[in-house]
């Protein structure tokens, strides 16, 4: 338990043992061997990386550190997905945010962009709704994040007239299956859907 300059103990190493500090200019230069980087004014391991603080609570990490397995770490987008910001994505390799491609890692919906999900079997963020008001009117976003609309509902599937809300009728579209379609005259608006284009006596969906 003494003080190694410019050493660092392997905390997942059986047993435990110090390794070469690597040096580093911020947190997350040594976020990938669940360390910190020591930025003390005169420290004897300044500029390296050394072990976190302890942090029983969660709360005691300063804000480019994240508590982890009880020790504060440096940040990383893996660890920390909400780093990347819109339009970048998390390289797993360096555990930095890169512009555009690949993909966003994630914990949350939050994390992930507009019209993006968090896969939480993956942790990456796909493309698809989190939820109802993800969905064009009347369509749900079902199991497999896709908007699609329920049966019974305006464009929803059916077998019968009886079973399209008022106003509407079973319509097979032929390429889209039979739906649930409000009948129109051609120039003339759609009333339950007034974003609805009238095609052929039928309002689009």
């Amino acid at each position: 338990m003494g003080n190694y300059d410019g050493k660092y103990c392997a905390l997942s190493a059986s047993p435990k043992v110090c390794l070469e500090a690597p040096n580093c200019t911020d947190d997350i230069d040594c976020s990938l061997l669940l360390l910190v980087c020591d930025q003390t004014m005169g420290s004897p391991s300044q500029d390296r990386c050394i072990n976190g603080i302890a942090c029983p609570n969660g709360n005691e990490c300063p804000n480019t550190q994240t508590c982890l397995d009880g020790t504060c770490v440096g940040q990383n987008c893996i660890n920390t997905p909400s780093l990347c910001g819109m339009g970048e994505s998390c390289n797993m390799q360096t555990g930095r945010c890169q512009m555009g491609g690949g993909t966003t890692s994630c914990t949350d919906d939050v994390d992930c962009p507009q019209g993006q999900y968090c896969n939480t079997g993956s942790n990456i963020c796909l493309p698809g709704c989190r939820d109802n008001s993800d969905c064009p009117m009347g369509a749900i976003c079902d199991a497999s994040h896709q908007c699609v609309q329920p049966p019974g509902g305006l464009c929803g599937p059916c077998q019968s007239d009886s079973d399209c809300p008022a106003g509407t009728v079973c319509f097979d579209s032929l390429i889209l299956g039979q739906l649930c379609r409000e009948r129109c005259l051609p120039g003339s608006s759609c009333m339950l859907n007034p974003q609805a284009m009238c095609t052929f006596f039928y309002c689009s969906c």
